[in-house]
């Protein structure tokens, strides 16, 4: 059984972290696994498989997983990542991590090593994990996993170009992100290779069970994400209210919380789509707000492979979605929804097309019903990387 060792920076809750629990419960039995992260969560801790060994970090490295809320109350934690912050502002991540190997023993006896989470910009304290699986991990194997459009993640530099090069995989969640990769950086194409995110489908369908349930005689239209900018969904509210003043009977129904929360209500306030749009919040268990929903709606300006894409579809709904890195193949070529121009207008005229011919959703709908769902395909390519 072979030993692998997979490096995240943190526990917390986000896509990154979902989608490898979610590996984690396909390759547990398989191989020989240790999940190690620079700094823990106890309650995602819980969901970890009991046969996956959890290390958790206490040198430096920790304060690459935590945020400024991680230090709330706890003044020599604070001033510490305050120091941590300073030096990587001034001289750059990579040498930060060179000080804090210091404190770190290198850790051995393993076959791969995978750095699960991609690069960021090297002014930033967070991330790290290509470089401390290519430093202080010693494995026959060292895989770099991507989960980002990288001509966009801020990290397309000569430093990652550096890292990245010494790898002996690099694997991107699609195909769609591994193409950005090698649009970004051509000769390191033949080591790339995509592996999609796994979902835990059974789980998914269990939890929906107490299905939300929506007015009748509108289209009830469902966003489960972060309110933060990048997400448009301002773009969204003003393409809703163009349909609304049109006279289609439709609703939005928001799921999650971000900074751009209150911004977004005041727009909801100000183009009086306060009967047409309603907010529910960050919810542990959203899915009981996608099942009964006409169309999940996807305003990003841009995305890596969203899990969410393949959970709505799960769940027999269609998505609707602006076209980023892996629209094309999660979505036009498994049939699961519409791919609309990622612009105001396109959102617009995506919402209009549906509205004006519910003919079409409902034969994707009927379409995304009789398919399966598993896993399958994705763990043999997860296999295959170590052939």
């Amino acid at each position: 059984m072979k030993k692998i060792i997979i490096v995240i920076n943190n526990l917390e809750t986000g896509g990154v972290q979902k989608s490898l629990l979610n590996l984690l419960k396909e390759i547990h039995q398989k191989y020989d696994v240790t999940l190690l992260s620079f700094f823990g969560n106890q309650e995602y801790q819980r969901d970890i498989p009991e046969n996956v060994k959890v290390k958790i970090l206490k040198s430096p490295f920790k304060h690459l997983g935590m945020s400024k809320k991680d230090t709330a109350g706890k003044p020599f934690l604070y001033l510490a990542r305050a120091v941590w912050v300073f030096l990587t502002k001034a001289f750059g991540r990579s040498f930060v991590m060179r000080l804090m190997g210091l404190f770190q023993p290198r850790i051995k006896g393993y076959d791969c090593a995978i750095s699960y989470l991609h690069e960021g910009p090297q002014k930033n304290l967070y991330g790290g994990c290509n470089e401390f699986v290519l430093r202080k991990v010693q494995a026959l194997q060292k895989i770099a996993w991507l989960h980002c459009d990288f001509g966009l993640c801020g990290a397309n530099n000569e430093q990652s170009r550096k890292i990245y090069a010494r790898f002996d995989k690099i694997v991107a969640c699609s195909e769609g992100c591994r193409r950005a990769f090698i649009n970004c950086m051509p000769e390191l194409a033949e080591k790339t290779a995509s592996v999609r995110n796994c979902n835990d489908f059974e789980q998914i369908r269990e939890l929906a069970k107490n299905a939300v349930t929506y007015e009748d005689g509108f289209l009830n239209i469902v966003t489960v994400a972060r309110l933060s900018e990048e997400k448009g969904i301002e773009r969204a509210l003003a393409a809703l209210a163009v349909c609304v003043a049109k006279g289609y009977r439709l609703r939005y129904h928001i799921v999650g919380s971000g900074d751009q929360e209150s911004k977004l209500r005041n727009i909801v306030l100000e183009k009086s789509l306060t009967e047409t749009v309603f907010f529910y919040g960050n919810q542990k268990n959203p899915y009981p707000y996608i099942a009964n929903a006409d169309l999940f709606l996807l305003p990003s300006y841009h995305e890596a492979a969203p899990v969410v894409f393949d959970e709505a579809a799960c769940l027999g709904v269609p998505v609707l979605a602006t076209q980023t890195t892996s629209t094309e193949e999660m979505i036009m070529q498994s049939g699961n929804g519409f791919v609309c121009e990622n612009s105001d207008v396109g959102i617009q005229h995506g919402l209009e097309e549906i509205l004006a011919d519910p003919q079409k959703l409902n034969e994707v709908r009927q379409h995304i019903k009789e398919k399966e769902f598993g896993n399958q395909s994705i763990v043999g390519k997860f296999d295959a990387l170590f052939a």
